[in-house]
């Protein structure tokens, strides 16, 4: 082959499930009052292409319609005084966190969401090409995952997710609701971890090098 393609992958010891009953997590939920309350994590850039304004008011549909749901926001972009200025009383900005401090934030949660927006004209030809990173923590973390239905995103996902189409609000709020009957599962990332994308990146070496 001309070209190959790898996609991410995430460190598993440091994404585990068992993060979850640390005495670091159980802190994380009590400082931000999520005791009780089943919690949905966006983490990354606060950008158009990451659906984050989007994301903001379907959140504020499941406002209505479930109190009992509250959303922890991780990250900052330009987008985030726009984001902050529309969101409810259910959505906790934290703002940046180190890569240290990541899995502790996200144990915290009970699912996630990636929520990226409609292709822009000019890259419909390409497909999705992004590395979705979220998501392999999300997994990585056993939380169930709702995400925009692209077929790459589909594909590593897979059952543990819930869809709906890109750019359509309403469709969102359902998923966020709905995947509150989602169980958490036991990390179904293997494929995606750093040993085996360096060991597939080893053996492409290996084949270049014949």
């Amino acid at each position: 082959k001309a070209v190959e393609m790898l996609l991410g992958g995430v460190n598993v010891e440091v994404f585990n499930v068992g993060l979850r009953k640390t005495k670091k997590v159980q802190t994380i939920r009590k400082m931000y009052g999520l005791e009780n309350k089943f919690t949905i994590a966006f983490h990354g850039a606060f950008t158009k292409w990451h659906g984050v304004i989007d994301f903001i008011k379907a959140v504020k549909i499941v406002e209505r319609k479930d109190k009992n749901i509250k959303f922890l926001l991780i990250g900052s972009g330009e987008l985030e005084k726009a984001a902050k200025s529309l969101a409810g009383s259910n959505c906790i900005f934290v703002g940046k966190k180190d890569y240290s401090e990541m899995p502790y934030y996200l144990a915290a949660c009970d699912a996630g969401v990636a929520p990226y927006g409609p292709l822009p004209r000019h890259l419909e030809k390409i497909g999705f090409y992004w590395n979705p990173m979220k998501v392999f923590e999300y997994m990585a973390l056993g939380l169930p995952v709702v995400a925009a239905d692209y077929k790459e995103l589909r594909a590593i996902v897979g059952k543990n997710g819930l869809y709906y189409r890109p750019g359509d609000r309403s469709a969102l709020a359902r998923a966020l609701i709905k995947i509150k009957q989602a169980k958490r599962r036991k990390a179904s990332v293997k494929k995606y971890s750093w040993d085996v994308q360096a060991q597939q990146l080893e053996n492409i070496l290996k084949d270049v090098a014949k």
